[in-house]
């Protein structure tokens, strides 16, 4: 088509998701990435909804929270965007490492681990590990405190970050 711009690339879904991380590494601002079994979506909203108070933040668009959607939100970065609230979501092993590659969050916030997308894992322990990759790319870590399996596996993991607890029945900061 005359007028156009095509560009060849042998790999179309590789090509968004570098276009997504070059976006991110254009830009010196926090990350914050969200991920667990349960409560992705509302805590993103919500998270993204108390930042938007005092700064510009982009967010992913409900729950577009995987290897496809994830980029997409995040190469809508605009440059008057001062921090970024991304849902990250897995169904199987080595997907949250992947989202974090992507985006390169700073704080992480773990809901749970729970049973949720278990077929895609095999079992409770893969979908914790799995959850836990965010620990080797984020400095802050907001978690459930009373997730005693999700604490137990941050404790074994050896987390070096900074961590707050969230929670009602355990000892918390919040």
């Amino acid at each position: 088509v005359e007028g156009k711009t095509y560009i060849y690339v042998p790999d179309t879904l590789k090509a968004l998701q570098d276009i997504a991380r070059s976006r991110r590494l254009k830009k010196e601002i926090p990350v914050v990435a969200v991920t667990g079994s349960n409560g992705k979506t509302t805590t993103k909203e919500l998270t993204s909804a108390i930042l938007g108070k005092r700064y510009r933040v982009l967010k992913n668009i409900g729950n577009l929270n995987n290897h496809i959607g994830l980029p997409l939100s995040l190469a809508k970065m605009e440059d008057e965007d001062e921090a970024v609230v991304l849902e990250m979501g897995a169904s199987r092993p080595g997907e949250i490492k992947q989202l974090c590659d992507i985006a390169l969050p700073y704080c992480g916030v773990l809901t749970n681990i729970g049973l949720a997308h278990l077929e895609g894992f095999g079992d409770i322990e893969t979908v914790r590990r799995t959850k836990l990759e965010l620990l080797d790319y984020v400095k802050v870590a907001v978690v459930n405190a009373d997730d005693a399996f999700m604490m137990e596996g941050i404790k074994v993991a050896g987390f070096k970050g900074k961590i707050c607890r969230y929670g009602i029945k355990n000892t918390a900061e919040v």
